[in-house]
Order: C-alpha cells, then sequence, then structure tokens
C-alpha cells in the first residue's frame, strides 16, 4: 500500500513538472477531493465506532449488575430469613 501510494506521488510530481498551469490545478482539486473523502470517512467510521462502543459498554454494564444481583440477592435473604427465625 505504502510503495503504489508513493509510485502514485512520484508520478503525479513528474507529471506536474510537464504539465500545463490547467492540468496542475486539476490536479491540486482532485487531490482536495480525495483527502475530503478520506477525512469524512474516517470521521463517519469515528462515530459509528464510538456509539458500537457505548452500546457495548452499556450491555456488559447491564450483565455485571444482573449477575451482581443475582448472586447477592440469595445472600441477603439467607440473611433475612436468619433474623427472623
Amino acid at each position: 500500500m505504502y510503495q503504489a501510494v508513493k509510485r502514485l506521488i512520484a508520478r503525479m510530481l513528474r507529471d506536474v513538472g510537464d504539465c500545463t498551469g490547467a492540468t496542475v490545478v486539476e490536479y491540486a482539486v482532485l487531490l482536495g477531493l480525495i483527502v475530503l473523502i478520506c477525512m469524512s470517512a474516517i470521521q463517519a467510521i469515528g462515530k459509528w465506532d464510538a456509539a458500537m462502543f457505548a452500546k457495548l459498554t452499556d450491555g456488559i454494564l447491564a450483565i455485571s449488575l444482573f449477575t451482581a444481583w443475582y448472586m447477592v440477592l440469595p445472600q441477603q435473604l439467607q440473611r433475612l430469613v436468619s433474623f427472623t427465625c
């Protein structure tokens, strides 16, 4: 991947030296659009990723609270029965 990007940049720089001003502007616009698309994709993935981890954390917390309550409840009931008898 790194080598492919490096070759692309080298080819663009080689072509920029041989091209007219309009072509250089076209390359700059294309590069700007590519950067904009990449930034938008990264931001969208980041928001989705954060939402997914928030849901996962809530689920783990709910399971752990239920498990803790399920384990503590019989002990509390046993203490309650032993005090009344």
